[in-house]
């Protein structure tokens, strides 16, 4: 991940610096990252470089410049205490100047691309209006509005001629495609966390220009419901259900004041606490942290973008697995720390090495030569896939994944598959896989259907059939 720090002048005569992270593609949106109370240490900067591989042009401001430059805070006793301090005597307003003219360092360089989805979706309507002569006025939409129409606008995209190579039975075009590369949408969001998520919310409400702005656990929000109506782009709060700097009374009235709005999402996550997306502390909760990511990836990419075809990236995963078994080609298409995990056999790996082992050693080389996988259905998110699918194959030889330490039983086997595969930009970053194991050891002879509440090769049947009977388990007589 290319990286560097860079010098930012101030409103008021002085400098700052920022770690600046871009992404793989060396161009994108602009994103300005608001550190915690901790200062932009190794975590922000580590999640700087996550929000660059998801396809951002990405600066985290040295917020605490004015009290000493470069503070930096672990989460020890005792630099909480000090950052506690800092964050109390903190002046905001003075906090969102500095916000500016970090979004400004941005606008200046050319790797920001600053066109809104907006305005890309109001560019291509006014050019497709000026082909059709009969064809009604419109006036342009304001940025960071109309957000359903433009959105539609965009998602409805065309595919490249590599998706033209693929089998046409095993194509999708469901997915949300973007505009072509020579009119990608771009623009500006502010992202904090803690003491930044204050600062990134009122900065959506005071600045020009922000396309989105997407606060974790601010405190004080509450304070400045009102100045959301200034807002002018999209806003996003994420709050946990037990924050001892939020009390549950104020919690409520901010999810009670923006109830009704369209460009609000405020969410709650329960059994959760401040700092729930914080990696390596005790605070950290994995799953408010995961859905709150791509709950934040949603907001980013509807605003400015960047766009993926996470179908055709998932379709040339599957050609490479299953048919090319190339391991070097499927490596490249996942992040750098990859995670794989078959559920029902908890098999698979976690890093670049254990996924490359296991995919080299227990997968590619192991799929009968029958194998057959049917897609049956697929719903697209900004940074997840979900299939399922029906895989077909006879058990001629060891298939660790599937039946590990089973030798080949020469069965012919059915099995229903969900995939579920989570991207970083255009890349792999999780992929887990689930099924029903008791029908697969049904279907080998290793367990016996009339003797537990299962059943073998009638539960893919189904799936393909719906007017194949139902309750057979319950009306089954009891043994």
């Amino acid at each position: 991940m290319a990286s560097e720090y860079i010098t930012i002048p101030s409103k008021d005569g002085g400098h700052f610096r920022a770690y600046l992270a871009l992404p793989p593609r060396g161009t994108g949106p602009g994103l300005v990252l608001c550190h915690e109370i901790f200062g932009a240490n190794g975590t922000m900067r580590e999640l700087a470089n996550i929000y660059a591989e998801e396809g951002y042009v990405v600066a985290v401001p040295d917020l605490y410049w004015r009290e000493e430059a470069a503070l930096e805070f672990d989460y020890t006793s005792g630099d909480w205490q000090r950052a506690y301090r800092l964050s109390q005597a903190y002046d905001f307003d003075l906090g969102v100047d500095d916000i500016a003219a970090t979004l400004e360092a941005l606008r200046g360089r050319p790797e920001v691309r600053d066109e809104t989805t907006a305005s890309v979706a109001a560019r291509r309507d006014r050019s497709d209006r000026s082909e059709r002569s009969d064809a009604p006025t419109e006036a342009p939409r304001e940025s960071g509005r109309g957000l359903l129409s433009a959105g539609a606008a965009l998602w409805r995209g065309r595919r490249g001629t590599a998706a033209a190579s693929l089998d046409k039975d095993a194509r999708h075009d469901t997915a949300p495609v973007g505009p072509n590369k020579g009119e990608a949408p771009g623009g500006l969001s502010v992202v904090g966390y803690s003491l930044g998520g204050r600062l990134a919310y009122l900065a959506a409400c005071r600045l020009e220009g922000v396309g989105c702005g997407v606060s974790y656990y601010g405190t004080g929000i509450e304070e400045h419901l009102d100045e959301a109506d200034k807002a002018s782009g999209r806003l996003v709060l994420h709050l946990p259900d037990n924050d001892k700097f939020v009390t549950d009374t104020d919690r409520d009235a901010i999810a009670a004041h923006f109830a009704a709005s369209r460009n609000v999402e405020v969410y709650v996550y329960p059994r959760a606490e401040r700092g729930f997306a914080r990696r390596g502390t005790d605070s950290y909760n994995r799953p408010a942290a995961t859905i709150a990511h791509q709950r934040t990836m949603g907001a980013l990419k509807r605003e400015m973008g960047p766009y993926f075809d996470l179908s055709l990236l998932w379709d040339t995963h599957v050609r490479q697995t299953m048919d090319e078994k190339d391991v070097d080609a499927i490596m490249e298409g996942l992040v750098d720390a990859p995670y794989l995990n078959h559920v029902p056999t908890r098999t698979g790996g976690a890093g670049r090495e254990g996924v490359a082992a296991f995919y080299r050693d227990h997968f590619v080389g192991q799929m009968p030569a029958d194998t057959r996988m049917l897609p049956l259905s697929r719903t697209v998110g900004a940074t997840q896939l979900v299939e399922e699918a029906l895989l077909s194959l006879t058990h001629s030889n060891v298939i660790d994944w599937l039946l590990p330490g089973v030798a080949p039983t020469q069965r012919y086997i059915e099995v229903p598959l969900v995939c579920v595969v989570t991207f970083r930009g255009e890349k792999i970053h999780r992929l887990q896989t689930y099924w029903d194991q008791a029908s697969v050891l049904v279907q080998i002879g290793r367990m016996a259907a009339d003797a537990q509440p299962v059943a073998g090769i009638e539960c893919a049947r189904k799936i393909v059939n719906e007017d194949l009977p139902s309750n057979e388990l319950i009306d089954r007589t009891p043994s």
